[in-house]
């Protein structure tokens, strides 16, 4: 007791002796600033690294369906059934037939920007506030809308066979979504299901969205250069989306491999220039100007 009374005299005999000038700034330091606080979600697990891993996750599921994407264009093997076969696999975590999108897909790449596109926005409705409204809600919630458009349009579109290879594919799937949920809950790891696959689709959908709304909204429709767009990018966000986002080489070449995509791109630049097309390399940017601008506009 008397050593720590000593040491507490020493401190305040050390402490009144200090000039008042730095008296000032340490008695400054003491005032609290709550705006650092942040840090606390930053040391919280139950948050941050929950955040961390969904979007980790979330970019995997997303990445399968550029893979089944890629299968459906038969840019993966050189045999077609291979393709379908991996297509139809790498589908099943984001929700998509692969013959279901194929058809789809296939009228979108014929027909891009055109009155017979099935993924036009303004070939939905002419009203002008739908589409206003439309056009931020598919930022949010696009992919979630896709996921009943394209079956409605494949069997809208689709021959008789690719409607019975549609409802088989639909069948299989939904007996393992089934099986899945039922044994989750069975054996008590629901809960690692909802981690690693149900809260991770939602953050597969927001890269969806973000990248589907970039390479289609705000594009003219005067010629096959400007109907759909090509945003660079980072090398890391271009691997986890496939160089899907080299969006405009795609449509020129759809069965061009997508490792091939940036390659391409650096190929075709001269003719870029001819052709007037804007290549934006931030999705920040053109996020930015699509939300000034609106639906009623060309970036």
């Amino acid at each position: 007791m008397e050593s720590e009374a000593s040491l507490s005299k020493s401190f305040q005999d050390w402490f009144s002796n200090l000039n008042p000038a730095i008296k000032d700034q340490i008695k400054d330091l003491h005032k609290k600033d709550l705006s650092w606080n942040w840090i606390l979600l930053f040391f919280w697990p139950n948050v941050v690294v929950k955040v961390i891993c969904f979007t980790v996750i979330g970019a995997a599921i997303h990445g399968m369906a550029n893979l089944m994407h890629e299968g459906m264009h038969n840019n993966l093997f050189n045999s077609k059934l291979n393709n379908w076969l991996f297509g139809f696999v790498a589908g099943i975590p984001s929700l998509f037939s692969v013959t279901a999108y194929k058809v789809n897909h296939l009228i979108h790449h014929k027909y891009t920007g055109t009155d017979k596109d099935p993924d036009e926005l303004f070939n939905i409705t002419s009203n002008k506030f739908l589409i206003r409204v439309m056009f931020y809600v598919i930022l949010l919630v696009g992919v979630f809308l896709y996921l009943f458009h394209v079956p409605v349009n494949a069997i809208r579109f689709g021959s008789n066979s690719e409607r019975r290879q549609i409802l088989l594919e639909y069948t299989i799937m939904f007996a393992i979504y089934t099986a899945v949920i039922y044994f989750s809950l069975k054996f008590d790891f629901f809960q690692v299901v909802l981690n690693v696959w149900l809260i991770p689709i939602v953050f597969a959908v927001l890269f969806g969205n973000i990248r589907g709304w970039a390479e289609h909204m705000l594009t003219e429709k005067t010629t096959l250069f400007l109907t759909t767009r090509t945003v660079t990018s980072t090398k890391i966000f271009s691997f986890l989306n496939l160089n899907l986002n080299y969006h405009l080489e795609h449509h020129l070449f759809p069965n061009i491999p997508w490792y091939n995509l940036p390659k391409l791109h650096k190929l075709l630049l001269p003719e870029y220039k001819l052709q007037r097309v804007t290549v934006f390399d931030s999705y920040l940017k053109f996020l930015w100007l699509a939300f000034r601008k609106g639906p009623f506009r060309t970036v």
